[in-house]
This record gives C-alpha cells, sequence and structure tokens, in this order.
C-alpha cells in the first residue's frame, strides 16, 4: 500500500522528536517574525494546546520576554538572533492557552534555507526549586 508524502515526511521526524522527549525538551520553529510555524504535540502540552491552535500565532503571544515592547519585526528576528549566539538555555515567564503563568527554559538555533530563515526552539518547563 502506498503510503502518503505527509506520512513519510513526519515519519522522518519521529527520530528528532523521540530523541527530544528523551532529553526533557519540547521542539517549536519559527519564523523570523517569530511565529511559530511548527510543533512538536510536546511543546503543545505545555502551552494547553493543540498544535493546531500553535501553529500560525506569534511565539510572543505565550513567551513575552521574547519580545521588545513595541519593536519592528526586524529589531525581534535580531534579538531572535541574539539568543541563538551563546547556544545556552534562558529562562523565561511563559502563559499557557489559560492564561497562567509559569517559567520555562528555551534554548534557540538558527537556520537559513534558500528561501528564509527559521528559529529552532527548543522548550523545557523550568525546574521548580524548593525554598531552603
Amino acid at each position: 500500500m502506498a503510503r502518503h508524502r505527509s506520512e513519510q515526511k513526519q515519519d522522518a521526524f519521529l527520530p528528532t522528536a523521540t530523541l527530544a522527549i528523551r532529553a526533557g525538551f519540547a521542539t517549536m520553529t519559527l519564523d523570523s517574525f517569530g511565529q511559530i510555524r511548527d510543533c512538536k504535540a510536546t511543546a503543545a502540552q505545555i502551552f494547553g494546546a493543540s498544535r493546531l491552535n500553535l501553529i500560525g500565532r506569534p511565539i510572543f503571544n505565550f513567551i513575552a520576554g521574547l519580545s521588545r515592547g513595541r519593536s519592528s519585526p526586524s529589531y525581534g528576528a535580531r534579538y531572535l538572533e541574539y539568543l541563538c549566539a551563546d547556544g545556552e538555555w534562558h529562562e523565561f515567564e511563559a502563559t499557557d492557552m489559560n492564561g497562567r503563568a509559569f517559567a520555562v527554559e528555551l534554548s534557540m538555533h538558527r537556520t537559513q534555507t534558500s528561501s528564509r530563515e527559521l528559529f529552532a526552539l527548543r522548550l523545557r518547563q523550568a525546574k521548580q526549586t524548593a525554598c531552603p
């Protein structure tokens, strides 16, 4: 039985998604304007939403610290590039679909395709530390 191209493409992502789950982080793809272009189910779970409810929305709706006020889209893209520079994990406050605030850690990687710039965002809930 022939498989659809979308099923084959989805299967190609399974090893990466499995690796991300084992590593304890979720993955999302953003365009240079901060729009969510793709996300894995683990990312959707973190934000309490379905993948379809996240794709196409600005990441800034969920992680406000990724935007710089009323900055221009080009400045926003430069800030995303800045976050990619060191490859380290950075902590931000996020908001889920129900408005609940929580801490997340993220790391970003920038990639350039022939037609556009994309950002791979690795995301995990920040570990809660007990007060002494």
